[in-house]
């Protein structure tokens, strides 16, 4: 049995992430949420996958925080927010597809492809 991601960790994140709180008090209190956010992927997400977890390169994320510390005086409360909520469901999302793979692989449906390393494959088509 091959093993991609620790589905413990992914249940483990998606629980954490559903207490985040999807909007804030201030239009100000979003300089804070963008650490929280970036604390929450380099705690919880990062060992699943750096790369696709990594804030730097996360679209949603990057999006939230250039709205933030760049054009934040060009934003309301609301549209940060909503900012914010986009960063949380691609997260979201992404750990689910992380969860989903995992299951495919225990259940036989992807495998390693025979000679190429680090590529999966239907199992069907080897």
């Amino acid at each position: 049995m091959f093993n991609l991601y620790d589905l413990e960790v992914i249940h483990e994140a998606q629980q954490k992430l559903k207490t985040f709180s999807i909007t804030t008090a201030k239009k100000a209190d979003h300089y804070a949420k963008v650490e929280e956010l970036r604390k929450f992927l380099h705690d919880n997400c990062e060992s699943l996958n750096p790369y696709l977890f990594d804030p730097d390169y996360l679209f949603g994320f990057e999006q939230y925080k250039k709205a933030v510390n760049i054009f934040y005086q060009d934003n309301t409360k609301a549209q940060l927010d909503n900012k914010l909520k986009y960063a949380l469901s691609q997260i979201r999302r992404e750990l689910y597809e992380c969860a989903a793979i995992e299951y495919q692989t225990q259940e036989g449906i992807l495998v390693p492809h025979p000679t190429q390393q680090g590529v999966w494959i239907q199992a069907q088509e080897k």
